[in-house]
């Protein structure tokens, strides 16, 4: 659409990313029906919901930015990022039953879906960070100086980003009162809980 027929074409990309849309949330609302219980217990689901996440948080930013924005395409890109890697673990993996530590119906659903869509909005954040090193660093005319430079990526990225950064933080404290809930402690600095710390900080 950058070189012919803008509008036409970026209609009918928008209608192909409505319907992926569609066809995704029907894809994970299908799977919650089917098993009762939320689409995160294991890589195949997680990746899933952490596209729909992405196209979710791309296209809620697109239309609250009144900018010209990159969210969009980031989410749709993280989004086709993640169904590709969805692909490739193998099927055995996909339909696993539930291990015993995530059979608590509610904490899944509030501690992991939480965590999980940090990631859906990291992995946007992390599209944009590309967008910029591509469009402004290694494609910049040499004759453009600094200022010359897009900042709206930048700001677009680490807005992005502050939002991953507080799912994140949310969903490893809820974490921590699950842990509580179950094993009597609210955090016991095993390298799970170590990493998320560190991820946060």
């Amino acid at each position: 659409s950058r070189l012919v027929m803008k509008a036409p074409l970026t209609m009918l990309a928008l209608l192909f990313t409505a319907l992926g849309i569609v066809e995704h949330g029907m894809g994970i609302g299908l799977r919650i029906a089917i098993l009762d219980r939320a689409p995160v217990s294991n890589t195949y689901e997680s990746l899933l919901w952490m596209g729909l996440v992405a196209i979710g948080a791309g296209l809620i930013a697109q239309l609250a930015n009144k900018r010209k924005g990159w969210y969009l395409f980031a989410g749709i890109a993280a989004a086709f990022i993640s169904v590709l890697f969805a692909g490739l673990v193998p099927l055995t993996d996909r339909t696993n039953s539930l291990p015993a530590v995530l059979r608590s119906n509610f904490w899944l659903t509030v501690h992991v879906l939480t965590i999980v869509a940090s990631y859906g909005v990291l992995a946007v954040a992390s599209v944009l960070g590309h967008a910029y090193l591509i469009k402004d660093v290694l494609l910049r005319k040499p004759e453009a100086d600094a200022a010359g430079r897009s900042a709206a990526l930048v700001v677009q990225t680490y807005r992005t980003l502050q939002v991953g950064l507080v799912l994140l933080t949310v969903g490893t404290i809820l974490g921590g009162v699950w842990a509580a809930e179950s094993w009597g402690r609210f955090w016991g600095w095993d390298p799970k809980e170590t990493w998320a710390l560190i991820s946060i900080i």
